[in-house]
């Protein structure tokens, strides 16, 4: 059940459950759902409706509310993301013209300058940054190793931008 989900995971498995594709299996009784009420599932949804399905069937046989697999493994689609890309100089100046919340711009031209995760960016804190030598370290989230690094001109503008004691973007960091 997702009341067993804690953090991140719990934040992925209520954003994954709003997926429309469930709908078509939303209320049903998990073991009155056939095998062609899934195919209906993954035909209208995405590669994460295919991973998050997958891993409703696992869970539904761990628990042993299912005597076996609604669709078997081989029957599921093979899971293929797409090619992924950093976005490109142009789009980011787009992204930041078009941007009306001042937080969310910086957020934004920090996550650029310093090429960090989404994450760790939006759980800087004016404790991680060392003013007079204008850089910063933190631990990150993912692998809990140490980074950090020294601050650009053009991050160092934004960086004085953002509030000097606490978290350097409140509203995103509880977003992310």
């Amino acid at each position: 059940s997702i009341r067993d989900k804690q953090g991140p995971t719990l934040h992925r498995w209520k954003t994954a459950i709003k997926d429309r594709a469930f709908d078509l299996i939303r209320k049903q009784i998990v073991v009155m759902t056939l095998p062609e009420d899934f195919l209906l599932v993954l035909r209208r949804g995405t590669v994460s409706t295919n991973v998050h399905l997958r891993r409703l069937q696992n869970h539904c046989l761990d628990l042993g509310w299912l005597p076996s697999p609604i669709l078997p493994k081989k029957k599921f689609p093979k899971i293929k993301h797409k090619p992924k890309r950093a976005i490109k100089w142009e789009e980011h100046c787009r992204i930041i013209q078009r941007e009306g919340n001042p937080e969310r711009r910086d957020f934004y031209e920090l996550c650029w300058h310093f090429g960090g995760s989404q994450s760790d960016v939006a759980n800087l804190d004016s404790t991680d940054l060392d003013y007079v030598r204008r850089c910063f370290a933190y631990d990150r989230l993912k692998t809990g190793n140490l980074g950090g690094m020294r601050i650009g001109d053009k991050a160092w503008e934004v960086i004085l931008r953002r509030p000097q004691n606490g978290p350097l973007f409140p509203d995103r960091k509880s977003v992310v």
